[in-house]
This record gives structure tokens, C-alpha cells and sequence, in this order.
């Protein structure tokens, strides 16, 4: 089936027309590519935006530039951070997670609902605070700077200590 095609004059600002024929878009080289990739970008961002899949997709798109810029500087530096990987990995779950909750919130707009919501966000924010965790077991944590996770993980070590200790006394 072929799809039917309209076609519609704009006019932008200079620093638009700049800015998009210098824009890098994966398969489109024109102006008219760039601009029906971008609609399409935006269309799938808007329909597809309610499938948790399909926002993972999309969310893993806008991050795999920076993802693969510091692949490539880690491979060019011979180096490597462990905590730059899982923050980047755990941003794409929890942000296609929200995306994917609207539905559901919009339609029921009861207390269950954000009930559950609350319950499996709380559920990918202590799992990112345990991998961090993890990775303070030793004193050179997987990181550009070794010393990065036991020098910031004292504070959170802190507040735990006092929480234990709240509860003992109030058990």
C-alpha cells in the first residue's frame, strides 16, 4: 500500500535551518528526511508512549548517544565506571517505567493505583541503591575515580545507622 504523501511549506528562522542540516538523524541526509524522521520519532513518542516495551525503546534512543560517547571515551582512555553503566541502564527502566504508568493512572485515578505505582517505583529506586551499595564493598569501587563510592556512601551509611537504630528502640 503506498503511502500517500502531502506536501507543506514552512518557513523557519535561519538558526533553525542551521540547526537541522546539521543535525545528525540516523537514515535521513535532506531536510525533508530529517523532518519526517523527527514527526515519526514523535509520533511513535506519543502512540507508543504506553507500552512499557515501547518506552524503553524509545528512552534507550535518547540515552544511547551519551551511552556510546562514553563507551568510546572509556575505550580510548582504557578505563571504565561501573556506576556510569548501571546509572544510565537503571534511568532507561525507571523513566520507561513512569511512561508506561500513565495509562494506568489517567484511567483508574484511584488509590491502588498510585498504591502500585508508588510500590514498583520505590521498587527500582532501592534497587539502584543496592547495586551502588554493591559496588562500595570493597574501598576501590568500579568507577573512573575508585575512591567515588566509599567517599560518598559514609553519609548514606549515616542515615541507615540511625534509622536501625530508631527502630530497635521503638520495637
Amino acid at each position: 500500500m503506498a503511502i500517500k504523501m502531502v506536501q507543506i511549506g514552512v518557513r523557519i528562522p535561519q538558526e533553525d535551518a542551521t540547526f537541522i542540516s546539521q543535525l545528525k538523524v540516523e537514515g535521513a541526509n535532506t531536510p525533508s528526511d530529517k523532518l519526517r524522521t523527527i514527526i515519526a520519532q514523535a509520533r511513535k513518542r506519543e502512540q507508543g508512549s504506553r507500552d512499557y516495551k515501547e518506552c524503553l525503546s524509545t528512552i534507550d534512543e535518547l540515552l544511547m548517544p551519551i551511552r556510546n560517547q562514553v563507551r568510546e571515551l572509556e575505550l580510548h582512555q582504557e578505563i571504565h565506571s561501573e556506576f556510569v553503566m548501571r546509572t544510565l541502564d537503571w534511568l532507561s527502566e525507571v523513566l520507561a517505567f513512569c511512561m508506561a504508568s500513565r495509562d494506568d493512572l489517567e484511567s483508574s485515578q484511584n488509590k491502588e493505583s498510585l498504591e502500585y505505582f508508588e510500590k514498583q517505583l520505590s521498587s527500582r529506586i532501592f534497587r539502584i541503591m543496592e547495586s551502588v551499595l554493591q559496588m562500595g564493598v570493597t574501598p576501590r569501587g568500579p568507577c573512573y575515580q575508585p575512591n567515588l563510592i566509599s567517599a560518598n556512601v559514609q553519609h548514606v551509611l549515616d542515615i541507615a545507622n540511625v534509622i536501625t537504630q530508631n527502630r530497635s528502640t521503638n520495637v
